[in-house]
């Protein structure tokens, strides 16, 4: 259904758009697009997708470029480092006479597609894969490198946790288990469980404090607010931030709301860590976020149960 919505949609832009596309000829672009049109998941969903098909492109010969406007520009926090994906949106063709729409699932099931569309010009490809996992810190840093907002940021953070790997991470996502935000179908707790999994998580950074006698400071991060503030309320040495203005998820939360910067921080903040942690119950959600931070500078990560659910 949404790829049958897709063609729909480029047939009506089409119409307006394609006598503006100017291709270049000998040359087949596998295109991944964020732009609102559907729903492409967290960051670290749209990660993932981005370093597949970088990958894949580099091994089979083709460009790859990334256009990325929905519900943020990209480039207001990632720039391109040692590979350039930009594309400008009106080189970006809707016609279906030389562009082929394809979602992703592996590599092995896309070899049919790639093969039956050897006569177009540009492969708009949705991906939500990590089959590449192993090779994401090369992959990721190939592409991407911090902004100067964004660097800015991390420096001054870093700064304050006393500089790389000198602190260590734990990360809690609780979509909207404490009544904060919408997000898909997570519903809140009751307000006597609420209290009663705050308490558990808090209690689990102590824990995990006491196997580093040798780091100061924790930097907490979370999806939720309340928990980032009553944690760093509870221990002297957690170090978090909060943006008031920044609440939800990317793919749930209305555009200047979302947790954009949060997220960009946390994300490369844990890559710097001297170790990733990540700490679930039962009711909260098992996120990639913090083992794929982990992973872009290879760091160690790992999860945490907690016991009493």
């Amino acid at each position: 259904l949404s790829h049958a919505y897709r063609e729909y949609i480029y047939r009506k832009i089409n119409q307006n758009q394609s006598k503006k596309i100017v291709e270049a000829k000998n040359s087949k672009f596998i295109i991944n697009i964020h732009d609102g049109l559907l729903r492409s998941g967290g960051l670290t969903d749209r990660l993932k997708s981005i370093c597949t098909l970088y990958n894949y492109a580099k091994k089979h010969n083709y460009n790859f470029k990334l256009y990325f406007d929905h519900p943020f520009y990209l480039n207001k926090y990632l720039l391109p480092n040692l590979y350039d994906w930009t594309i400008e949106k009106d080189t970006i063709s809707y016609n279906l006479n030389t562009t082929a729409l394809y979602t992703w699932e592996n590599e092995v099931m896309s070899k049919r597609f790639f093969d039956s569309v050897k006569s177009k010009n540009q492969l708009h490809i949705n991906c939500n894969s990590n089959e590449y996992f192993d090779d994401y810190s090369q992959l990721f840093n190939e592409l991407f490198k911090p902004s100067l907002l964004l660097q800015e940021q991390l420096d001054a953070h870093l700064d304050k946790l006393g500089g790389e790997a000198n602190y260590i991470s734990i990360s809690f996502r609780f979509q909207n288990l404490l009544g904060e935000f919408k997000e898909a179908n997570s519903k809140s707790l009751p307000e006597d469980r609420r209290n009663q999994l705050i308490e558990d998580c808090i209690e689990m950074i102590d824990k995990i404090k006491k196997r580093h006698h040798d780091i100061e400071n924790v930097l907490i991060t979370s999806d939720s607010n309340i928990f980032r503030q009553m944690s760093k309320s509870k221990y002297s040495y957690i170090y978090t931030y909060i943006f008031p203005n920044e609440i939800g998820h990317l793919d749930y939360s209305k555009n200047g709301k979302i947790k954009e910067l949060t997220a960009f921080l946390d994300m490369f903040l844990i890559s710097k860590a001297k170790k990733a942690y990540q700490v679930r119950s039962k009711e909260m959600y098992n996120s990639d976020f913090p083992k794929l931070a982990a992973k872009m500078n290879n760091k160690e990560y790992e999860m945490i149960l907690i016991n009493r659910i």
